[in-house]
C-alpha cells in the first residue's frame, strides 16, 4: 500500500500479497510517448509492483481524484508494450469525482511500472518550454527487500507537436444520482410488543411518519437501474417468526416515486432497543448507508413519548480501497443469543458471505475470555508460556465464532492477505487474537496488519501533527504501581514535538478534550477497566493501590469530547493514543468505552489495548509507532510494525494492540 504527503495526488494499493511502492518521477519513455502523438502530457506519479515471495494472481488499484482533464495510467509490465488502462470514474454525491485505475497481476509481473499521466493541453500550451516536458531526475531510492527499479528506456522526451485538445475520458457506466433513506418506527415498546420498521427509499428527501422515532441519510453513490438490497440488524430486538430480516431486488426508486418495505419486530426485555437497517448496492461488501433508531422498552410507557435516539451516517465505499481485503462483520443481539454475518473481499471483486450463531452468549463469553487472557497474563510465569495460552485461547476463540468455511478460505489466502480491513461496529470481541492455524505455528488475524474500521464514524485517509498541537499525558507513579518506562515514554513524544499535559490531573485533562484543537492526543500510563466502566488512571498514591488513585473515567467524554454527526467534509480529527491495559476494549456490562466515546466523537484514528501489557512493550510499541508514522507508513502499518517489534522481542503483549483507522491513513507531521 502507498500513501504520501497531502500534495501528491494518488493513493495506491494491491492484493495478492503483492505490494506497489511510489517511486521518483523519471523521463517518459519514447513508447508511452508514441501513444499520445498529438497531445503533451505530463508525469504526475509513477509506482513500481513488487512481487511476493511466492508470486501469484493479485491485483493493484491506483485512485486520484479527477481534474478537468483526462487521467490515464499506464502499465510498462518487464519486457512489454506499454498499455494504457483508462479510469473508472467514482462520480460520489456532492463529493469530487475519483478516478479508479485497475490492474490484473501475474506471477512474472515483479517490477512492473505505473505511470499515471495527467492530459492537460491548456496548462501546457502556456508553459515557456518548446518540449513537450521536461524530464526529470530518475534516481530511484533503493527499494525494500532489495527491489530494483527497471530504468527507462535512453531518449525519453522528443519536440512537442501542436497542441490539440483531448476529450475527457468518462466512464461509460451510468452516473449516480441523489437518493435517501428513511427508517421510522415507534419510540416506545413494552417488552413482547410487535412493532414495524418501516424503510422508505426516494428520489426527494424523507420526513418523519406520524408518532415515531426517524433517521434519514442521502445514500452516496447509488446507480439508478440498479436493485437495492436491504438488511435489519438489531439488537433487543427479534424479528417476528416467518417475516423476512432482509430484502434483496428492492427497485431504485423512480423520478417522484417512495419504495417501501418493512420489517416486523419483537420488543425484548425493558431497557434500550436498536434497528440498524444497513443499504447495499450490487455485491460490495461496503454499505451505501446506515440508518439506525435506538428506543425504549419498558413496562409502562408515558403518555407523551420523548424522541428516540436517531442517528444515520453513509459509508460509500472510498476508492482507495479498492483491491483491499476486506471483511465486514455484523451482529444480531437478543437476550442471551447472538449472531454473526461475515462478508469476505480479497481483493478480488468477489465477496464471500457467511453466518454464524456461538451457543453461549456474548457477555458470559466475553467475561471468561478476558478474565482467562488476564489470569495467563498474571500465572503463565513468562513471556512463553503466555504466548502458549493465548494461542490456545485463539483457537477457541475462532472456533467459537467464526464459521469453519470462513476459517478455511482465510487459511487458503494466508500468503495474499496483508492489510486486512476489519469492517464493523462490533467492538468488544478481540478479532486480533483469532487463530487459524496450528497452535505450534499459530496463525493470528492481527498479524495480517489488522486495522478496524468503524463505519458508523468518518475515518480520513490523510491525518495531521502540527507543531504545537500534540499532547501527552504520561503520569508518575508511586510505591507498587510505579512504571519504569513512562519518562522515557514521554521524552520520546517530546522529539515529536509534543507537550505535556499539566498538571496533568482529570480537570487539566478534561480543559483540553472541551477546548479542541489538537491533532494527537497520547496517555502512557495506567488504565482499569471493569464492570464500572473505563479509567485512566492519572497519579499515584504510595501505598493505596489502584482502586485509590485519581482517574479520569471513559463516562466524562460525553461532555468534554461530545458525540458528533459524521461529516467527511470535516476537518480530520485527532489521532488518539490510550498506551495502558484495556482500554480499547468494547463497553460490555452498558458502561462507557473509550474507543467508541473517541471515534463518535470525531476522533481521525484511535489506537489502544485490549488487555494487559507489560511497562517495556508499551515504550517500544509508541517508540516504533511513531517512528513509522513519521517514515509515511499508514496508522495500520504502524501498528503491525509495532507488534511485530514486540513478537520479535519475545513478548506476547504484542496482540493486545488494536488500531481504528482508515486503511490507507497516513500522519503528516510538522516541525
Amino acid at each position: 500500500m502507498v500513501t504520501g504527503p497531502a500534495e501528491l495526488l494518488a493513493d495506491a494499493s494491491a492484493s495478492g500479497g503483492w505490494r506497489v511502492e511510489r517511486i521518483p518521477p523519471e523521463p517518459l519513455p519514447p513508447e508511452v510517448l508514441d501513444l499520445f502523438p498529438e497531445v503533451p502530457v505530463r508525469l504526475a506519479e509513477a509506482f513500481v509492483l513488487l512481487a511476493p515471495a511466492a508470486p501469484g494472481p493479485g491485483s493493484a488499484t491506483v485512485a486520484a481524484p479527477f481534474p478537468d482533464s483526462s487521467l490515464v495510467l499506464v502499465v510498462l509490465r518487464p519486457g512489454g508494450t506499454p498499455e494504457p488502462v483508462r479510469a473508472e470514474i467514482d462520480h460520489g454525491f456532492g463529493e469530487p469525482a475519483v478516478g479508479v485505475f485497475r490492474i490484473r497481476l501475474g506471477k512474472h509481473d515483479g517490477g512492473t511500472r505505473l505511470l499515471l499521466l495527467a492530459i492537460r493541453p491548456e496548462v501546457l500550451a502556456e508553459a515557456p518550454s518548446p518540449g513537450r516536458v521536461a524530464p526529470l531526475p530518475a534516481a530511484p531510492a533503493p527499494l525494500p527487500d532489495g527491489a530494483a527499479v527497471i530504468p527507462p528506456p535512453n531518449g525519453a522526451t522528443r519536440p512537442s507537436p501542436e497542441v490539440v485538445t483531448l476529450p475527457r475520458t468518462r466512464s461509460a457506466s451510468p452516473p449516480h444520482v441523489p437518493a435517501w433513506v428513511a427508517a421510522d418506527m415507534p419510540s416506545v415498546l413494552r417488552p413482547e410488543a410487535r412493532a414495524r420498521v418501516t424503510v422508505r427509499i426516494s428520489r426527494t428527501e424523507l420526513t418523519a411518519l406520524p408518532d415515531s422515532a426517524h433517521a434519514a441519510r442521502p445514500l452516496l453513490a447509488a446507480v439508478p437501474g440498479e436493485p437495492l438490497r436491504l438488511k435489519l440488524h438489531r439488537r433487543n430486538l427479534q424479528v417476528v417468526p416467518g417475516t423476512p430480516d432482509r430484502f434483496d431486488d428492492v427497485p431504485f426508486p423512480e423520478e417522484a416515486e417512495v419504495v417501501e418495505r418493512a420489517f416486523e419486530v419483537i420488543a425484548g426485555a425493558p431497557g434500550p432497543a436498536e434497528a440498524t437497517v444497513v443499504v447495499k448496492q450490487g455485491t460490495s461488501v461496503y454499505s451505501l448507508a446506515e440508518v439506525t433508531l435506538v428506543v425504549e422498552v419498558t413496562d409502562e410507557p408515558p403518555a407523551d413519548p420523548p424522541p428516540a435516539e436517531a442517528d444515520a451516517w453513509t459509508t460509500a465505499p472510498d476508492p482507495r480501497m479498492a483491491g483491499m481485503p476486506v471483511l465486514r462483520i455484523d451482529e444480531d443481539v437478543f437476550g442471551d443469543s447472538w449472531r454473526f454475518e461475515f462478508d469476505l473481499e480479497l481483493g478480488d471483486g468477489l465477496p464471500r458471505h457467511y453466518e454464524s450463531a456461538p451457543r453461549i452468549s456474548k457477555a458470559a463469553f466475553l467475561d471468561a475470555l478476558f478474565a482467562r487472557i488476564d489470569s495467563s497474563w498474571r500465572d503463565a510465569g513468562g513471556a512463553e508460556g503466555f504466548a502458549s495460552r493465548l494461542a490456545q485461547l485463539g483457537t477457541e476463540l475462532a472456533d467459537a465464532l467464526l464459521p469453519a468455511d470462513l476459517v478455511a478460505d482465510l487459511t487458503g489466502a494466508w500468503e495474499q492477505i496483508d492489510g486486512l480491513a476489519l469492517l464493523s461496529t462490533e467492538a468488544s470481541v478481540p478479532w486480533e487474537l483469532a487463530q487459524l492455524g496450528e497452535p505450534s505455528a499459530p496463525r493470528y488475524l492481527g498479524e495480517t496488519g489488522l486495522g478496524r474500521w468503524a463505519y458508523s464514524v468518518v475515518h480520513p485517509h490523510r491525518l495531521r501533527a502540527r507543531a504545537g498541537r500534540c499532547r501527552y499525558l504520561c503520569p508518575s507513579y508511586t510505591g507498587e504501581l510505579a512504571l519504569a518506562q513512562t519518562a522515557r515514554e514521554a521524552e520520546f513524544l517530546s522529539t515529536l514535538g509534543a507537550s505535556a499535559i499539566e498538571p496533568g490531573d482529570a480537570a487539566s485533562l478534561s480543559s483540553i478534550l472541551r477546548a479542541g484543537g489538537f491533532d494527537l492526543l497520547h496517555f502512557g500510563g495506567h488504565g482499569a477497566s471493569d464492570a464500572e466502566g473505563q479509567r485512566l488512571l492519572l497519579a499515584a498514591v504510595a501505598e493505596a493501590g489502584a482502586a485509590a488513585l485519581p482517574a479520569y473515567p471513559a463516562s466524562s467524554l460525553t461532555a468534554d469530547f461530545p458525540r458528533r454527526r459524521p461529516d467527511p467534509k470535516a476537518e480530520p480529527g485527532p489521532v488518539v493514543v490510550l498506551n495502558a491495559c484495556g482500554l480499547a476494549q468494547g463497553a460490555r456490562t452498558g458502561a462507557d468505552a473509550f474507543a467508541s466515546a473517541f471515534l463518535a466523537g470525531g476522533a481521525g484514528a484511535f489506537v489502544g489495548c485490549m488487555w494487559s501489557v507489560g511497562d517495556r512493550p508499551a515504550l517500544a510499541f509508541a517508540e516504533t509507532f511513531y517512528s513509522a508514522l513519521r517514515s509515511g507508513k499508514t496508522v495500520c502499518e504502524a501498528v503491525k510494525a509495532a507488534r511485530q517489534k514486540a513478537r520479535a522481542e519475545g513478548d506476547a503483549s504484542w496482540l493486545a494492540y488494536t488500531a481504528y483507522a482508515h486503511p490507507l491513513a497516513t500522519v503528516e507531521f510538522s516541525p
